[in-house]
């Protein structure tokens, strides 16, 4: 499947890192710039080319490779902060047997740029790596758990906020 959008947008949100004087210093001080942000609202065009590329090699085992590219025009701010110029992902999904599905996923999401009050930023590419299992106990109930950046990528989605080393969910579902 392939996929081309050109959108012309109105309202686009943006985040910028907040700068902020800590307490009991004078403003005289460097400021600070922590996980705080405003927002910045802007006009313009996005060209996102998306595609899904997936391949059954046996009624047990599939893969699909997914990427995007996103090309921004803004009215008045320079760059597209915090937005990702481009995402891949490759998911391999093996049917172990009627009950039990397992997974594994390799993602990129690609750099970001990042405004700072006193010079811009650019975060670097995201790279993790996801395993998990589907185990379904009849048609009404189903177990689920994945272990996610598993390879325990420091990374910041957004400036400011690290986002978790290795970490997992598990849950149960009802139908």
């Amino acid at each position: 499947a392939a996929r081309l959008e050109y959108n012309v947008f109105h309202d686009e949100h943006f985040f910028m890192n907040r700068q902020f004087t800590p307490f009991n210093t004078s403003p005289v001080e460097p400021n600070h710039i922590s996980n705080l942000f405003d927002v910045a609202y802007d006009d313009g065009r996005l060209l996102a080319v998306t595609g899904e590329f997936k391949m059954k090699f046996t009624p047990e085992l599939d893969i699909v490779l997914r990427g995007a590219y996103y090309g921004w025009e803004l009215d008045s701010l320079p760059k597209p902060w915090h937005k990702p110029d481009m995402e891949l992902g490759l998911r391999a999904q093996y049917r172990f047997n009627q009950s039990l599905t397992l997974h594994g996923a390799v993602n990129l999401m690609g750099s970001r740029s990042v405004y700072l009050p006193e010079e811009n930023a650019t975060l670097d590419p995201v790279y993790d790596f996801n395993l998990g299992a589907n185990y379904e106990l009849n048609k009404r109930w189903h177990f689920f758990g994945e272990v996610r950046n598993m390879v325990a990528s420091r990374y910041y989605r957004w400036y400011g906020y690290p986002m978790h080393g290795v970490n997992a969910r598990v849950g149960v579902g009802y139908r």
